[in-house]
């Protein structure tokens, strides 16, 4: 079992030391989850952006009637990451994001110290309302004294494929078309387009 050191994030700045801190992030559950097109989704998932390269995705939990998710996924992220991360909660329309991203719900950006700034056990981060609802993202972050392998790993996301980039592209315009008062072709042309493209693949 991993041992918490510290809560307050001092990236080591020793000359001539290779030592790093590791900070752990658990996420435990979301609740008030709208998806922005109104489209039911397949799942829903974490999404924690270390810089523009790097990123690990949780587990797809099933959206429950309350519009809440339970998870229980954990990462263990390096102190020598970017200073700052994105936190971000997405609707899946695939079982296994076999194709695409899916839709955003919401978006975050913090440091580290405001990422671990909550006291112990586990607190709420707030994001931008959705449909007049604000989501919210249950977690808990520690500093603790070694990476846990047992936990999820960072991935690389430039091997995403153009497939995906254009499944993305489709979901977000389509999602537009369906906040759209006025029927809009142009925009509803634009997401089939980009879902043709990958079905023509």
């Amino acid at each position: 079992m991993l041992r918490v050191v510290r809560r307050l994030f001092r990236p080591t700045t020793t000359r001539g030391s290779s030592a790093s801190q590791f900070i752990r992030v658990k996420i435990i559950s979301a609740k008030n989850l709208q998806v922005p097109s109104e489209r039911i989704p397949a799942g829903v998932y974490v999404s924690i952006n270390v810089d523009s390269q790097r990123r690990w995705k949780s587990a797809i939990g099933i959206l429950s009637s309350e519009e809440s998710v339970v998870w229980g996924d954990a990462v263990t992220l390096s102190s020598d990451a970017s200073p700052v991360l994105s936190v971000e909660i997405w609707a899946s329309y695939e079982a296994d994001r076999m194709l695409g991203s899916g839709e955003v719900i919401g978006k975050l950006q913090l440091s580290w110290d405001e990422l671990l700034n909550h006291g112990d056990g586990s607190f709420d981060l707030s994001f931008p309302p959705v449909c007049g609802v604000h989501p919210s993202l249950t977690l808990e972050a520690f500093v603790v004294q070694a990476c846990d392998d047992q936990d999820g790993a960072l991935s690389d996301s430039r091997v995403e494929c153009e497939m995906t980039r254009h499944t993305d592209t489709g979901h977000a315009q389509f999602a537009k078309y369906m906040r759209s008062k006025i029927f809009s072709r142009p925009r509803l042309n634009a997401a089939v387009e980009d879902f043709q493209f990958v079905l023509d693949q």
